[in-house]
């Protein structure tokens, strides 16, 4: 059983003897963040800087809930099935290869980190 993730559909289950099944609606959250910004410009157009504020956060709670939902539904799939999954994000993000150290181009390591942190 492997999983992939994506854009257009978020996750893809491929179980091998029985196909694939398709979880969640790519659109659906498409349009649902592009109404959260077209809200959130015509509030700062109008200048309600509290109606901003107050709003805060409620893409980023929408889309947690999305996400927890479509993970457990993968789960219980998965557990269904009685297969173990694999999780393989194909973005062109995580492709990039870039390392998350600060200055890893530099020559040695007391030149990569901070004094303070190499002590």
């Amino acid at each position: 059983m492997g999983i992939d993730l994506g854009v257009q559909v978020p996750a893809v289950v491929h179980v091998i003897p029985h196909g694939h099944r398709f979880f969640g609606n790519g659109r659906y959250q498409r349009a649902l963040r592009r109404r959260f910004y077209a809200q959130r410009k015509a509030l700062q157009k109008a200048q309600k800087v509290r109606a901003v504020r107050k709003s805060a956060g409620t893409e980023r709670r929408w889309m947690r809930a999305s996400n927890q939902k479509l993970s457990h539904e993968i789960v219980s799939h998965a557990h269904v099935q009685g297969g173990v999954s694999s999780v393989w994000n194909a973005s062109p993000a995580s492709a990039s290869g870039r390392s998350g150290t600060p200055h890893a181009q530099a020559a040695g390591p007391s030149e990569a980190w901070p004094a303070q942190t190499i002590a």
